[in-house]
């Protein structure tokens, strides 16, 4: 027997992007605009090389942390919530 669709709160707060994702939903044009023929796929694939050769990822490991932090506060503060109800 298949399980149906797992229903999802609407106020659970959404998980914290990563350093990689912060990094690339910022280079993501850039790559794009040097190679306009590349699929969504392959310019992930470019991202990733990319970051991989990227020697400091502080700046996007700093607004990773600070993301989680807040993510973690709104989950504690969600739980709480959910406690009450």
């Amino acid at each position: 027997m298949k399980k149906g669709k797992k229903i999802q709160d609407k106020d659970k707060p959404k998980r914290p992007q990563t350093a990689f994702m912060l990094w690339l939903n910022e280079n993501r044009n850039k790559i794009k605009s040097k190679n306009p023929d590349m699929k969504v796929t392959e310019i992930a694939k470019e991202g990733g090389r990319q970051w991989r050769e990227l020697e400091d990822k502080s700046k996007w490991e700093t607004k990773a942390k600070e993301f989680k932090r807040l993510y973690e506060e709104a989950m504690q503060a969600y739980r709480a919530k959910q406690d009450v109800d």
